[in-house]
Parts: structure tokens; C-alpha cells; sequence
């Protein structure tokens, strides 16, 4: 489901309730035809200053690539903050186009996605994130 709001997109995920995000982005328009509403419009982010660190670092993690929230807390210059990190990225509201399915917990395993562990193990397969 994709929302656009006059900013550009504000809201890009898998399934959630409609209604729900109708209530949380009351200005958007929803779409389940993600291509059709948010091809070349900008992103529409609001967060705290915390949670726009963390995502300009999620950017930056290359396909096919993973980070563990320890090494984006540090990166983003808050070392001990990595639980901090892990609600940020949990909290992201263009994970179509944040790639927060690229963050792992770093002493193993595959971690928490909203959409199920299922989900997010599909999308790291799809990039050849091989788990250990």
C-alpha cells in the first residue's frame, strides 16, 4: 500500500489496515498499486531528528548489504543507542524505499519486521543476504 500526500509519498509498506493508516496520514491518498501513485515523487519523511538520522543511514546500506543497529548507532554518532535504532527503523514509513529488511541484529539471527520475519527473510533471499 502506497500513500501520497502533496509532500510526495508518505507511506510506502506491505499489508495494514486501510483505515488505520487513513487516520495516521488523514491528508493522503492510498493505493495498493504502488508503481501508479509514487513513481519520481519525493519522499515525505516525519520523524524526530533521531529517527531522520537513522533512516539517512538505512540509504546508505548497499543491496545485497546488511548493518547490525549496533554499527548505525555508532555511525550516527549515538554508540549505546542500538535498542534507540532498532525502534527508529521499526518506525519507518517508506520501508518500500528504506530498506530497514537490510538491518540485522548483531549477534545473529534476522531480528523483528513489522510485516514477519517471513517477509523480511523473502526480501533479504531476493538480494542473496545469505543467513547465518
Amino acid at each position: 500500500m502506497i500513500g501520497v500526500c502533496e509532500q510526495g509519498v508518505c507511506w510506502a509498506g506491505f499489508d495494514l489496515d486501510g483505515a488505520v493508516m487513513r487516520a495516521r496520514f488523514s491528508n493522503a491518498e492510498f493505493t495498493q498499486d504502488m508503481r501508479l501513485k509514487s513513481e519520481g515523487l519525493p519522499l515525505a519523511l516525519y520523524g524526530t531528528d533521531f529517527q531522520m538520522k537513522v533512516w539517512r543511514e538505512l540509504l546508505k546500506i548497499p543491496t545485497g548489504q546488511t548493518m547490525s543497529y549496533k554499527n548505525i548507532a555508532q555511525k550516527i554518532g549515538h554508540p549505546k543507542a542500538h535498542r534507540a535504532v532498532g525502534t527508529a527503523v521499526g518506525a519507518n514509513p517508506v520501508s518500500v524505499h528504506i530498506p530497514c529488511h537490510r538491518v540485522l541484529p548483531a549477534a545473529g539471527g534476522i531480528g523483528k519486521y513489522l510485516w514477519g520475519r517471513e517477509k523480511k527473510a523473502a526480501l533479504l533471499k531476493r538480494e542473496n543476504i545469505m543467513l547465518t
